[in-house]
């Protein structure tokens, strides 16, 4: 059982369910910090409407000498410098009196949305000065399902499931410890531990080697449960984090401290039944929701020492 759950929370966390969170992207010259626009204009007032549209988008615009061509011009500054020109010059204007044309270049992603949007506000204060048109990328909700490495990136609003998915494997964990509570109880009934007393045996190597052989038992279901997570990881993504050491040593610790509130816990109860049932709730309480509400409240940015504390 162990294994199985082992194996379920592996799965869950290698391919979560989600809905990629995207926010709409508003496309404008200030998304190139740094970028000129060339303006070309036969009319003073449509020059300077340009250059105050490039202004306030960001961006420099270039005036092009009234006795230059444009592509003469455009031309000049591929010689002079060609790296610049494709990193600053992403849009061009010219203008006369029937004519308005507006030019992008293909370096710069959205150029040619952002040239359409300029077009648009020159010949709209034109007519209202006051108006403008704002363009903006919607981009389409994909359900889909990602792995480990896709959801770190959404972190941390997709990283919060992890915990929520460790919570069956620490399931597993539970029933293995709660195993170690029948024998002692059994015990108590066919008084065997009182016959070993009697023909010599200690009672610290009684409790030795009934520890030694609770621990073997519990490191063979440790062994099966790392398999599980190696068998049905993608990618080597939790085998090559680094952590795995630090798993085992958990596992480790967990058996011995698990084995040994186990062999407490039986002092309290005398019926197997109820000392499984209230076990299960104990640890349900202190070692899965616990855990869950501490790592909720870990996502209250109001709450700095549970930030601490994780």
């Amino acid at each position: 059982i162990p294994t199985l759950m082992t194996a379920s929370t592996v799965y869950m966390i290698m391919s979560q369910n989600v809905v990629s969170d995207q926010p709409n992207l508003s496309i404008r010259l200030s998304n190139f910090p740094g970028v000129h626009v060339a303006v070309s204009a036969d009319q003073q007032t449509t020059s300077n409407l340009i250059q105050n549209l490039v202004r306030s988008g960001g961006a420099t615009p270039d005036v092009v000498p009234a006795d230059t061509n444009f592509n003469n011009y455009l031309g000049g500054q591929i010689k002079d410098s060609l790296i610049k020109y494709e990193r600053e010059m992403i849009a061009g204007f010219q203008y006369n009196s029937s004519v308005l044309l507006g030019e992008f270049s293909y370096y710069f992603l959205h150029s040619p949305a952002i040239v359409f949007n300029l077009v648009a506000n020159i010949l709209l204060q034109q007519i209202s000065p006051s108006s403008a048109i704002t363009v903006s990328n919607h981009p389409i909700v994909v359900q889909m399902n990602l792995d480990i490495c896709d959801l770190a990136l959404q972190a941390p609003s997709k990283a919060s499931l992890f915990p929520m998915s460790m919570t069956v494997m620490t399931l597993g964990l539970m029933i293995v410890s709660m195993s170690f509570i029948s024998y002692p109880l059994k015990e108590r009934v066919n008084n065997s531990k009182q016959l070993q007393l009697m023909t010599g045996v200690s009672p610290l190597l009684y409790w030795f080697t009934n520890l030694l052989c609770d621990f073997i038992i519990f490191i063979i279901t440790a062994i099966l449960m790392l398999a599980a997570i190696y068998f049905f990881q993608t990618q080597d993504i939790l085998s090559s984090s680094g952590y795995i050491g630090t798993l085992i040593l958990v596992f480790l610790l967990f058996g011995l401290s698990g084995i040994s509130f186990a062999y407490l816990f039986s002092f309290f109860v005398q019926s197997s039944v109820k000392a499984s049932v209230l076990f299960i709730l104990i640890n349900l309480f202190t070692g899965t929701i616990a855990s869950v509400v501490i790592n909720l409240l870990a996502m209250d940015p109001d709450i700095p020492f549970i930030e601490i504390f994780m």
